[in-house]
């Protein structure tokens, strides 16, 4: 589905928040999930291509829209999402994944994972 991006912004030195406008569409999502986002014609390119998967940082109570939170790096694909600009379309897909929690437990979780430190798992 098409989005376009309705911010983007370093939320801290070298990590970029990016919420993207899902023009109307719904989504459905838990925490855990991600999604894949492909920039169309992006100003950098490589041999890994324009598109990514990447976790949601957005809550699913934010209705219509989707955000990603992410390390600024020297990558073409990161370069390019740096320099999106509000209105910016961009085409992602339905949040996927399984690593989920039971709706319901009584059982205690210990989870140990590297990332930026600011997303959700």
């Amino acid at each position: 589905m098409r989005a376009t991006v309705r911010e983007s912004r370093e939320v801290a030195k070298g990590t970029l928040f990016v919420v993207f406008d899902l023009q109307g569409e719904e989504v459905d999502f838990r925490p855990g999930q991600y999604f894949w986002v492909e920039l169309l014609d992006p100003p950098y390119t490589d041999e890994r291509g324009a598109r990514r998967h990447v976790s949601v940082a957005t809550s699913p109570t934010e209705e219509g829209v989707l955000g990603l939170a992410t390390r600024l790096r020297d990558t073409a694909f990161k370069k390019s999402l740096a320099e999106l600009a509000p209105g910016d379309e961009v085409a992602v897909e339905q949040p996927k994944g399984e690593f989920l929690l039971p709706e319901e437990t009584d059982r205690d979780y210990v989870f140990v994972s590297g990332g930026i430190g600011i997303t959700v798992f």
